[in-house]
Parts: C-alpha cells; sequence; structure tokens
C-alpha cells in the first residue's frame, strides 16, 4: 500500500501503478492498480482495478478504527477492526526524519534510500510527513524490474462523499456488481460524474 491511512491533515488523491520489465516477457508492462484518497481526518478511500476494470472498494473508517471491504460478490461490505495509528516507516530508513533535505515528488517531500536483500534490490522513495511511498523500484535478477508508483497527485481535500458508507453503497457497489454489462462505458463515466469526480 502506498499511501497508509490514519495519518491526519495531509489529505491526498492518487492513481497507483505499477510497471514490470520482465526478462521472459518480450514488452514491458503498465497498468493502473488503484485510485485512492486519504481526507484529512485520517480516512482513506480506495477503488481497486484488475485488467483495468474496477473490482472492488475499500474503506479505512479512522473515527471508527474498521477497515471496510465492498465485494463485488456480496451486497453487504465487510468490516474488521483495525489500530488506528498510522504505520512504521520502511525498512531501511531511521525511525525519524533525517535532517538531509527531501526530494520532492509531486509536492510531497521524500526521502530516497537503496536497499539490498538477498539478490533484490530495491529503491524507495518515501515520506514521513505522508507516509506515502512516492516511488519504489524493484530489480531481481532473472526476473527483472518492477515499479510501483503514484501518478496523478493532488493534495487537496477530497469529496466527503468518498467516505461514507450510505453513498458507497448506493452508488459504486452498483455499478461494480454490474460491471459486466457496463465495462465499456464505465471508466469514463466515473470521471464525468459530479458526486466521483477524476480522483
Amino acid at each position: 500500500m502506498l499511501v497508509g491511512p490514519f495519518v491526519k491533515n495531509r489529505p491526498i488523491c492518487a492513481a497507483v501503478w505499477v510497471e514490470e520489465d520482465k526478462v521472459a516477457e518480450p514488452e514491458p508492462t503498465s497498468k493502473l492498480f488503484c485510485r485512492l484518497a486519504r481526507n484529512s481526518a485520517g480516512d482513506l478511500f480506495t477503488i481497486n482495478y484488475l485488467f483495468d476494470l474496477p473490482v472492488g472498494v475499500t474503506v479505512f473508517d479512522a473515527a471508527r478504527a474498521l477497515f471496510i471491504v465492498y465485494n463485488t460478490d456480496s451486497p453487504e461490505p465487510t468490516r474488521s477492526p483495525v489500530p488506528p495509528q498510522p504505520r512504521p516507516c520502511p525498512k531501511g530508513f531511521p525511525p525519524e526524519a533525517p535532517s538531509e533535505e527531501p526530494e520532492y515528488v509531486f509536492g510531497i517531500p521524500c526521502y530516497r534510500r537503496s536497499l539490498r536483500e538477498a539478490a533484490e534490490e530495491r529503491e524507495i522513495w518515501y515520506s514521513y510527513e505522508y507516509d506515502v511511498y512516492a516511488r519504489t523500484v524493484s530489480r531481481l535478477p532473472g526476473y527483472g524490474t518492477t515499479v510501483w508508483r503514484l501518478d496523478e497527485v493532488t493534495l487537496g481535500e477530497p469529496p466527503a462523499e468518498l467516505f461514507k458508507e450510505a453513498s458507497i453503497l448506493a452508488s459504486l457497489p452498483e455499478l461494480i456488481r454490474n460491471i459486466s454489462k457496463i465495462a465499456g462505458d464505465f471508466l469514463p463515466g466515473l470521471t464525468e460524474r459530479d458526486d466521483f469526480p477524476n480522483l
């Protein structure tokens, strides 16, 4: 998860992309993994994608300390308790932000570290202030290179309706359940709706 929940007063909206350049494949691939929004209260809303089609919605609810999953095969969401606290910083990073000047990625202050674990080499751009992995690069001999990255980033407050269970139940899950019927129109239609603007 490139963006952590439960971080207050650091709102963000973004798309998450994964790019792979595999040794065994003739061409590299790039695919949309999810779109997300975190508000100033620390709630995190995510639409997950598979083969460019939305397959589920999840919400971290900071006030109720819940992780809520809206599945395509169930009319009711599942709710699980979760500790409402930010994540620890990544492996290889100091516990607190270092004194060096950060690199700014989409306006987010990030620190870069290179790690090696067994044969894998990793580069990570991480923000302590936002609890965000702006970019990670993994290089593994015999497999290839995998990049996880943020894109389409905005740092403004997202619409409150994204985090309201009633709004989600009334709109996105119904579209997702009918995905086989409306797959061709769903993605452009999402960006045109007033209540669910392009994240």
